[in-house]
């Protein structure tokens, strides 16, 4: 009899210990609450619709990253400070980080693929940077790539062609625009239509994909056929006190789908804006060609001027950067 009741209360303890057993294995997963800018039609954001399904993938479903809106949850402006303060646990985001550090801006600068750029050390010196100014942990890039169009009314056939132009760009850019001898005029691109149209402006400084949907073939002339500041600005970014709150396999699962499809990802946005150059030529724009050399004049001066405006504030903090950027990136010297 006492055997049965010993047998009894070890298949009692048994039941019990795999019940919790099982419900440990098989609990809740951990959901990062994420936010985006961009569009749910934008063909980026299928981009990070991909990357959140490869944590999942990748993680067996226990990490799960729920893109909760874009701009209507939370405005882009204010993306950025939500993350900081720990609103939300994820930003796919591209440019709202300069809020708090210049430094994003020397991303477009390095001319380097993004394996590149990871083997060279410079994800590590971009992570640190935002992790103290702006308590963000960089999972790296979400669009990898991208590049910026001159657009004209006005033929420009060489660099000489240029000087005076006025040339709308976003503040980032403006002294790329004022190093090329143009005149940089800050606007928001939803204003660049009526401003062509009526002569405010003699061009825009602005990335290809999605041009002609934003019906600018109907306004302009001319495009330039050289890209300019070539490479991706930010990217993933996770709040720090959550980065630090995750268990290491926790942190591989957001980091490994990058770098295995990080190929992927490059090819992808690069054929997306190739495909909107070709879209903008169809339309009807004239692309004009400068020789090989005076386009790497104007690269070259763009890059120049973007780095010259940025780096006396980067150094200001972060000497190390400046310093070991300088040695890695070509072209470009301190002080």
């Amino acid at each position: 009899m006492k055997i049965i009741k010993i047998l009894t209360v070890i298949m009692i303890l048994t039941i019990i210990s795999v019940f919790f057993l099982s419900g440990e294995a098989s609990g809740e997963p951990r959901v990062l609450k994420a936010v985006t800018h961009l569009k749910e039609n934008d063909k980026f954001r299928t981009l990070c619709v991909a990357y959140a399904k490869d944590v999942e993938r990748f993680s067996d479903g226990q990490l799960i990253i729920d893109i909760i809106g874009g701009k209507e949850t939370i405005g882009s402006d204010q993306q950025i400070f939500s993350l900081r303060d720990g609103v939300i646990d994820i930003n796919f985001d591209l440019e709202r980080v300069g809020q708090f550090t210049p430094v994003y801006v020397s991303m477009v600068l390095t001319n380097m693929k993004p394996w590149e750029e990871r083997e060279a050390g410079l994800y590590d010196m971009w992570r640190k940077i935002y992790a103290e100014e702006a308590n963000v942990y960089w999972l790296g890039p979400s669009t990898q790539i991208q590049w910026f169009c001159i657009a004209l009314n006005k033929e420009a056939k060489n660099l000489d062609d240029l000087a005076g132009l006025k040339i709308r760009t976003m503040a980032a850019n403006a002294p790329a625009i004022e190093a090329l001898g143009a005149v940089p005029i800050v606007m928001p691109f939803s204003d660049i239509y009526q401003a062509m149209e009526r002569g405010v402006i003699d061009g825009f400084l602005m990335t290809t994909e999605d041009w002609v949907k934003n019906s600018w073939q109907e306004v302009t002339k001319y495009m330039l056929n050289i890209r300019f500041l070539n490479g991706p600005q930010t990217g993933i970014l996770v709040n720090m006190d959550v980065w630090e709150s995750l268990s290491e396999q926790e942190k591989n699962w957001l980091q490994a789908p990058l770098i295995e499809n990080e190929k992927n990802y490059y090819a992808l946005a690069y054929w997306n804006y190739a495909g909107g150059e070709y879209a903008v030529m169809e339309a009807g724009v004239e692309f004009i060609n400068w020789s090989n050399e005076e386009r790497e004049k104007a690269i070259q001066l763009a890059r120049l001027g973007i780095w010259n405006a940025i780096k006396e504030d980067i150094y200001q903090k972060h000497p190390e950067y400046v310093e070991y950027f300088v040695k890695v990136v070509k072209g470009l010297s301190y002080p």
